[in-house]
């Protein structure tokens, strides 16, 4: 199964702790100094969950944070192949065990309409 991008998952919300981003977006993981960081309350997209099951869509291996925190899943290789301009330069992500983005300038609405 695909990692969860957060600390803590109940239900459809999602927390995120100790983690900053890079000037690019991307998530970085844990703080390495140990300073909490406030906790960001999260919610997962209902039409780009973790699971798949049903619904014809290749496993997701990236999760997309949209600038209010909610949480998209998807799968790089579809992405890549359906942008003109590999999402706007964010792709490919180099490999990683957890490739999580933040869309700072996308709000859910509209990365919902974008995938």
């Amino acid at each position: 199964m695909f990692p969860q991008p957060t600390n803590t998952i109940q239900g459809n919300q999602c927390t995120l702790a100790n983690s900053q981003y890079s000037q690019t977006g991307e998530l970085e993981g844990a703080d390495p100094a140990g300073y909490k960081r406030e906790i960001a309350p999260m919610q997962i997209s209902q039409n780009f969950g973790p699971d798949i099951a049903g619904s014809g869509r290749p496993n997701p291996d990236i999760s997309l944070i949209s600038n209010d925190f909610v949480i998209f899943y998807a799968d790089q290789s579809t992405l890549l192949r359906l942008s003109n301009n590999n999402f706007k330069g964010l792709l490919p992500l180099p490999n990683r065990q957890h490739k999580e983005v933040f869309l700072q300038d996308l709000s859910s609405s509209e990365l919902e309409i974008f995938l």
